[in-house]
C-alpha cells in the first residue's frame, strides 16, 4: 500500500485551558509513517514532545471511525523532553491494518488540559515496478553510444510528489548479474523519488561485456521501512545498430494532450487558457488572447509504435499562421517563435524516460508545447514528428 507521508498536522487542541497555558505541551518531532510487520525496520512510530511544566500525560490511538484502539497512561512526567512509542498494536495485542490512525497525547496540570493531535500511517507493503527501456543493449554499436535505462517507480508516483520532495526511496540498489550469477554492475541511489540507473554493458575499461542474457535485480526500501525486490532480464548483443526515422503528421486538434504538473515555485503557472478550434485551418487549433496571466498554451504528446530508448531523439514541426492572415502575431513552438504564415521546427530533443508524462505510464516519450501571450493570436494547422531511433543491423 502506498500512502503519501502525512506532515504538517501537528495541531495543538486546547481543552478548558487559558490561552496563557498553550505551551504546556509542544510537539518536537512526529515522524508518522511506519511498518509494524516485525521485520525490524520501522516497526514502531515515535512521537517526541516537550512539557513546560510537570503534568499527567496520556496517549492513545483512534481508528478513522473514532473507535479507541489503544490508550496508555504515561503517568506524571516532569518538565522537559519526552517521547511515546506505538508498536502498531491495539489493546488486545492485534496488529492494526494498513491505514491512517489518529494519535493524541494529552497533558493535564491542575485545571489545565491540553491535547496534541496528529496521525500515524501504517504501511506494511511496498509496491512499485521496474520500468525498463529497450530490453537489449548494444555495447559495440558504432553509430551511437547505446545504453538502457532502468527506473524504479513507486506506487502512487506523481510529479507533485517528486517536486514536493516528501515521498522518496531512502535506498535503492541495482545489481546486474551474468549467467554465472557474477555481479557485473552494482550501484546504489539514495534519497530519490525516482531512482534511475543507466547501463551500457561495458566494463570499467570500456570494453564490451559478453553477449548473452543478464539479470537486473533491484532492491529498494521505502520510507516506512518496507523491502521490495524486483528483477528484469536484459540481453547484451554485439550486433551493430542502424538509424531509422519514424515520422507522423496529425491535424493539431487531434494531437494527444496532457495537463502539466508545475513546480510549486512556479507562481500561478496554472493560470493559462486552452486553445480552441481553428476557423482558419480545418482540424487546426487557435491560440487566442485571453485575460490569463500566462496566455494560451497547449501541452501535447505522442506515443510510438515501438519501444523508446534513451539514445533516441526527436523534433516537432508546426505549420500555421496568425489567426487573421497577414497580421504580425506570433506563436511559440517549444520556445521557437513562429511569425506570419510559416513552418517552424523545434530543436532535436533527447528522449527523457523519467520525465512526465512518460512516467508513470511509460507510454508517451514525445511531448511538446505551443502557446501565445496576449495580444497575440496564432493558429496551428498540423504538428509533425520526426523521431530518430536505432535498430539492429541484423534484423
Amino acid at each position: 500500500m502506498a500512502l503519501l507521508l502525512v506532515t504538517g498536522l501537528l495541531v495543538p487542541a486546547l481543552g478548558a485551558s487559558a490561552a496563557g497555558h498553550r505551551d504546556l505541551i509542544e510537539w518536537v518531532h512526529a515522524y508518522n509513517l511506519f511498518s509494524p510487520n516485525g521485520d525490524g525496520r520501522r516497526d514502531t512510530v515515535r512521537f517526541v514532545f516537550d512539557l513546560a511544566h510537570g503534568a499527567r500525560v496520556t496517549a492513545g490511538v483512534r481508528a478513522s471511525g473514532g473507535t479507541v484502539l489503544h490508550a496508555q497512561s504515561l503517568h506524571r512526567l516532569d518538565s522537559g523532553r519526552h517521547h511515546w512509542t506505538w508498536d502498531g498494536r491495539s489493546d488486545d495485542g492485534t496488529v492494526v491494518a494498513d491505514g491512517s490512525y489518529d494519535i493524541w497525547i494529552r497533558a493535564r496540570r491542575g485545571a489545565v488540559t491540553q491535547t496534541l493531535k496528529t496521525r500515524a500511517v501504517a504501511d506494511t507493503v511496498a509496491q512499485g515496478r521496474l520500468v525498463t527501456s529497450r530490453p537489449t543493449v548494444y555495447p559495440r554499436a558504432q553509430i551511437v553510444d547505446d545504453q538502457i535505462q532502468l527506473v524504479y517507480v513507486a506506487e502512487g508516483w506523481s510529479p507533485y510528489v517528486v517536486w514536493v520532495g516528501e515521498d522518496f526511496q531512502p535506498r535503492t540498489e541495482l545489481r546486474i548479474l551474468n549467467h554465472r550469477d557474477k555481479v557485473v554492475r552494482d550501484e546504489v541511489v539514495k534519497d530519490s523519488a525516482t531512482p534511475t540507473f543507466t547501463w551500457d554493458a561495458r566494463r570499467t575499461d570500456g570494453t564490451a561485456l559478453a553477449e548473452g542474457t543478464y539479470r537486473a535485480r533491484l532492491r529498494t526500501i521505502d520510507q516506512a521501512g518496507n523491502l521490495l525486490r524486483l528483477s528484469q532480464r536484459i540481453t547484451v548483443s554485439h550486433a551493430q545498430l542502424v538509424e531509422q526515422v519514424w515520422t507522423n503528421t496529425v491535424p493539431a486538434a487531434t494531437a494527444g494532450r496532457f495537463y502539466p504538473w508545475f513546480d510549486l515555485g512556479c507562481n500561478d503557472c496554472y493560470n493559462f487558457a486552452s486553445p480552441v478550434a481553428s476557423d482558419r485551418y480545418p482540424g487546426g487549433l487557435s491560440f487566442r488572447p485571453n485575460e490569463s496571466t500566462w496566455g494560451t498554451s497547449g501541452y501535447f504528446l505522442m506515443d510510438l509504435p515501438f519501444t523508446a530508448a534513451p539514445v533516441d531523439t526527436y523534433r516537432i514541426t508546426a505549420v500555421g499562421g496568425p489567426t487573421v492572415p497577414g497580421a504580425s502575431d506570433v506563436g511559440a513552438l517549444s520556445g521557437v517563435l513562429m511569425r506570419g504564415d510559416s513552418t517552424a521546427s523545434s530543436p532535436w530533443f533527447h528522449v527523457d524516460l523519467v520525465d512526465y508524462p512518460y512516467l508513470p505510464v511509460g507510454e508517451a516519450p514525445i511531448h511538446w508545447t505551443f502557446g501565445t501571450k496576449p495580444p497575440n493570436s496564432f493558429d496551428v494547422a498540423t504538428f509533425s514528428v520526426e523521431y530518430r531511433y536505432y535498430v539492429s543491423a541484423a534484423s
